[in-house]
């Protein structure tokens, strides 16, 4: 009995590393579309790759391509979709209208830490992301960090937008500046500067050390301390490129597209950002000012955060959705990981 259930033994491993080894290689393409010397691309993106990688045996190769070297911000979803990339790094709040449910996360004024507010987002959206993205492996959702207004004139209040032209980071940002008297004007964050220097624009919003990263603090000198948003992106995936893969190639990518990865995916650039604003306190630059506003001034930022929150529950339930239940779903799953606004 022994030696019958020990040759049964061999030969079922003999069977198993046969198939491992005429597994097929990969290489994947990955687009983003910041520098590569973005700590979204020498931190997250880079750590990621590595655990797909190693979780893989070797047998999944990744090619990131920086800079929007394969196709524009904007276009990144559609990329993935039809495999242009097998991996994009996408901004849903660049596609106005298109992602109304998944929008929620943008909200001003809701998370407070984009570490738990990223684990939240992924789990909370598995249970809308067959409505909304269904034309795409959705790896994870994650947060970089607040986003807040960076302005060639002081701003403290709503009512200091008016008349000014922003470059806004996600339609819920869009909708803010609009209702405050101001006008949004698209582009992508690695643009701002120039949109800026040829007076295209008066400011963009964007989280603080991307500002550097981008020059942006060389053309403007005003930084408003508030959480004003969190914008949020998704990694996704060509569901025909994943479909290819073998068992163990698809368990490497799905162990690293939990909420638990989306967490770590967001830390190295959470503490990269969260020193910005203190790193242009800390310059002491003639003309320069990163401004808290007094609790007057905070509480006209909510007002008007609400406004933005009633035209989204607006739109959603336009759609056929029940708003109440999307934002109440997604606060519930922040609240469990301590990532809202107190």
């Amino acid at each position: 009995m022994f030696t019958v259930r020990r040759t049964a033994c061999l030969a079922a491993c003999f069977a198993s590393s046969l198939a491992w080894g005429q597994e097929s290689t990969l290489t994947l393409k990955f687009s983003h579309w910041v520098p590569p010397t973005h700590i979204l691309a020498t931190g997250s993106i880079a750590n990621w790759v590595k655990s797909v990688e190693t979780a893989s045996g070797g047998s999944i190769k990744v090619t990131v391509f920086p800079a929007g070297q394969l196709g524009k911000p904007g276009d990144h979803y559609d990329m993935a979709r039809d495999g242009i990339a097998d991996l994009a790094w996408h901004n849903p709040g660049l596609s106005a209208g298109r992602f109304p449910i998944f929008a929620v996360s943008q909200l001003p004024m809701l998370i407070n830490d984009s570490r738990g507010g990223s684990q939240a987002l992924t789990e909370w959206y598995r249970a809308y992301e067959g409505r909304e993205m269904a034309d795409v492996k959705l790896c994870f959702g994650h947060m970089m960090y607040s986003s807040t207004l960076h302005t060639k004139a002081k701003v403290v209040s709503p009512e200091d937008l008016k008349g000014m032209k922003i470059r806004p980071s996600s339609s819920s940002e869009a909708t803010l500046i609009r209702l405050a008297g101001g006008a949004a004007v698209p582009g992508a964050n690695p643009q701002a500067r120039e949109m800026i220097d040829r007076g295209v624009i008066d400011g963009t919003t964007g989280v603080p050390a991307s500002q550097i990263a981008f020059g942006v603090d060389k053309s403007v000198k005003f930084h408003l301390d508030i959480p004003l948003s969190q914008p949020a992106w998704v990694v996704v995936m060509n569901k025909a490129k994943y479909t290819q893969m073998s068992p163990r190639q698809k368990r490497a990518i799905d162990d690293n597209c939990t909420p638990e990865a989306a967490r770590r995916f967001t830390e190295p650039m959470y503490d990269v950002e969260h020193a910005g604003l203190p790193t242009l306190r800390s310059r002491n630059e003639p003309g320069r000012e990163v401004t808290v506003p007094p609790p007057d001034a905070m509480a006209k930022w909510r007002a008007l955060a609400a406004s933005v929150k009633a035209e989204w529950m607006k739109e959603v339930s336009g759609r056929g959705v029940d708003a109440n239940a999307v934002f109440e779903g997604f606060m519930k799953a922040v609240a469990r990981q301590d990532a809202q606004v107190k």
